[in-house]
């Protein structure tokens, strides 16, 4: 399979990963019975997005949708250079999210997202 083709795939996981947690948490916040309209709080929104996606790109080299389509965040050593690297590359996450071409364009163009072209954070793909 085409490398680009398995980054716009592991993204789309990647969120739909998100969005299931961000539901999980609130049904914990909020119960059951009051799930209809209930607004999702921006701070947990953003803590479990930013989250998901830095802390799983410093510790496991990926996050769940990197790591079923085989693609890993080259990182050879654990400091934080890394990961201030790591977090400049997840930066244009929600600005992607808001306007996908933002994420399909340079995909398509360099093969990397912008975050990760100015990060200069590399993928490895098996």
């Amino acid at each position: 399979m085409n490398n680009k083709i398995k980054r716009i795939i592991a993204a789309t996981m990647d969120l739909v990963i998100v969005i299931l947690l961000i539901y999980v948490w609130t049904i914990t916040n909020n119960g059951f019975s009051k799930l209809t309209n209930v607004p999702v709080d921006s701070g947990a929104f953003f803590g479990i997005f930013y989250s998901y996606f830095i802390l799983l790109d410093f510790f496991l080299k990926g996050t769940l949708g990197k790591r079923m389509m085989k693609i890993k965040v080259n990182v050879s050593k654990r400091n934080f250079l890394i990961f201030f690297r790591i977090v400049i590359r997840n930066l244009f996450n929600i600005l992607e999210l808001i306007i996908p071409l933002i994420y399909i364009i340079p995909v398509l163009i360099w093969n990397k997202k912008l975050g990760g072209y100015l990060s200069k954070v590399e993928l490895e793909y098996e």
